[in-house]
Parts: structure tokens; sequence; C-alpha cells
């Protein structure tokens, strides 16, 4: 093996070391004074309506800003996938701790579509053939609310729609009301295998269901359904 020493000059080492001082004052962190909030702004451009916005960032006035904590509350909000990637800043003008939060809305639409597909068979000539379209309108209006349809063609036909509206700023008190038209084929088959009879059945339900969200652990819901 071979040994090798680098020579650093004097002054390169001293350039070093001021270079490494002023990286480490730029990135210290600023006394707790400094990151007082005196005033918290939002630039809300996004689908939910400013009092929802308001009502998942509460950050105190006059108070050290709690960066953790607001990371989390806007973590809460991005999580209803409506928003586009939202940014914070904050900065001191004229002796005073501004917060500006920006909510922008997310760059592509409200609507999503999905597709499914489902191919059956028996290998002795019974075959089953059913297309699904799955459709989620979200957000529906300035409160929050979501549309869902779902429409199967085929052996087995369904439509169903939902629509899920929060009714407060904190978005926990909520009503569902639903509706399903489905038409279902049924085979009876001998001990054998041997198909005996083919039925078609039809399923019509109505449900409204009223409830409330509990963090993210579960809600409790009471409705009827026909």
């Amino acid at each position: 093996g071979r040994a090798q020493v680098d020579v650093v000059e004097p002054g390169a080492l001293a350039v070093f070391e001021e270079a490494w001082a002023a990286f480490q004052a730029g990135h210290r962190r600023r006394p707790a004074g400094d990151l007082i909030v005196d005033e918290v702004r939002i630039n809300n451009t996004g689908p939910l309506s400013d009092e929802i916005v308001k009502t998942f960032v509460d950050v105190p006035l006059h108070e050290p800003l709690d960066e953790a904590n607001l990371s989390r509350q806007l973590s809460r909000l991005y999580g209803s996938d409506v928003f586009g990637v939202i940014h914070h800043d904050f900065v001191r003008r004229d002796g005073l701790g501004v917060l500006t939060i920006d909510t922008p809305a997310k760059p592509y639409g409200r609507s999503s579509l999905q597709f499914g597909f489902q191919l059956t068979t028996d290998f002795a000539g019974t075959s089953g053939f059913n297309l699904t379209l799955s459709h989620l309108m979200n957000p529906v209006n300035r409160k929050g609310g979501e549309w869902r349809n779902i429409v199967q063609l085929g052996n087995n036909g369904l439509y169903a729609t939902e629509f899920y509206q929060p009714f407060d700023a904190a978005m926990k008190w909520f009503v569902n009301p639903a509706l399903a038209f489905r038409r279902e084929q049924v085979r009876v088959y001998d001990a054998d295998g041997h198909a005996l009879a083919e039925f078609r059945g039809a399923t019509n339900e109505a449900l409204v269901d009223v409830g409330r969200v509990f963090g993210n652990w579960g809600q409790l819901t009471v409705g009827a359904f026909r």
C-alpha cells in the first residue's frame, strides 16, 4: 500500500474556518424572541372556505411560533386532498412577527376516475363479464362535500351514488345520503357442479346517515335505510 499526506496551506485553512463559521451562523436557530407571532396572514386560493382553513390553522398570537404544532396542523389540512403544496413563511416587518400561510388549489382537477374489468368462466361454457367505472368529485363545494358514483355494466349491473357533506368549519359533523340499484345474476349448482337454474334479482337501497368524526381513529354514525 502507499500512504498519502495532503498538506494544507495556512491561508487556505483560515479561509475554510471562516467559511465554516459563516455556515454555522447562517443555520443557527434564531432566538425565541425573534419568533414571536404578532400576525397571521392566510392566502387561501384553494377550494375550501377561509373559515375552514382558519379552523384547521390555529396559531396563538404574541407567543413563540410552535413549528412542530404548525406542521401537524398543515399536514391535517393537506390530508383533505384538495390543496396543492402548502407553504408557510415567517418574517419580521416593522418590528412585528408575521406568519404567512399559502393554501393553493391542487394543480389537477377535482374529479377523478377509476376503471375496473372482470371476466369469469367455469371452462364449461359459462362465463361472465363486468365493466366498472368509479367517479369521485372532491370537493364539490367550499364546505368540503364529496360526491362518489359507481356504474357497473355486465352480468351484475350496479349504479350507486353517495354524497358526503360536512356542515361545520371543523369538518367533524357530516350528513351522508346514498342510493344504490343492483341487478345480479345468481346460478344454482348441484353437488357435481352442474348448473341447475339461473336467477336474476334486483335490489334497490336508499339510506341517510348523520355522524361525527373523532380525530384519526374513527367516526360514529346513526341513520335510516330502506
